[in-house]
């Protein structure tokens, strides 16, 4: 499933911003990629946006809500940011997380590019062109479909756009485009060094979790 494409006013760049924001095995028994040390997700998170702002091209964002706490991957080439966080819904999520390398054969296809795009007035005109207003909608189906219309265009727009470094506002730039993020996982299998590192960092966010709120135990 792929997620919304948020999109954000004509603003220079919030400091908040430069920090951030599997499947079974079925035989396979290889190992594949080692780690590198523990870190906290804020860290983690700033190494990969250091990384994107030197190299923007080919990143894909997935989000795995199937375990009990959520699985972030940030990929780029054959390495991955990988996070344990305790929630996706809050500002400043407890996280810890590690990077390890990724055979091609362990993604699921095609991954969707996502990054950071800028969108001109043209842009967003031809976006909601012919697009009625809110109060000119007269029943919830009409929204829905407004928002689909809007959302297909988006999608359709900002995907013929390179991804780009983070940076201020250009002359003509009215918005900027940040995504798309991928539901699901992106890992067809993973390696037994992959699973052993997924418990410890499970172990470590429990951890973090307790010192965060030693009222819960």
């Amino acid at each position: 499933m792929i997620g919304e494409w948020p999109i954000l006013p004509r603003s220079p760049l919030a400091p908040a911003s430069r920090g951030g924001c599997f499947k079974g095995g079925g035989g396979h028994t290889r190992v594949v990629g080692k780690a590198m040390k523990r870190k906290k997700a804020e860290e983690l998170l700033r190494e990969a946006f250091e990384e994107y702002q030197g190299d923007p091209r080919n990143w894909a964002f997935w989000v795995s809500t199937e375990p009990s706490r959520p699985e972030v991957y940030l990929i780029h080439g054959g390495e991955a940011y990988f996070l344990k966080v305790d929630s996706i819904y809050t500002p400043k999520p407890v996280g810890v997380g590690t990077k390890f390398r990724v055979e091609e054969d362990q993604l699921s296809g095609r991954l969707p590019e996502s990054g950071f795009r800028r969108l001109s007035r043209r842009d967003l005109e031809e976006i909601f062109s012919g697009v009625p207003r809110p109060e000119e909608l007269e029943s919830g189906e009409e929204l829905e479909r407004a928002a689909r219309l809007v959302h297909k265009r988006l999608r359709e727009r900002v995907s013929g756009k390179r991804p780009i470094p983070f940076g201020p506002p250009e002359p003509g730039d009215e918005a900027f485009a940040v995504g798309p993020y991928a539901f699901g996982d992106p890992l067809e299998y993973v390696s037994g060094e992959q699973r052993r590192l997924k418990r410890e960092l499970a172990r470590e966010l429990e951890r973090l979790e307790r010192m965060r709120h030693p009222e819960y135990g």
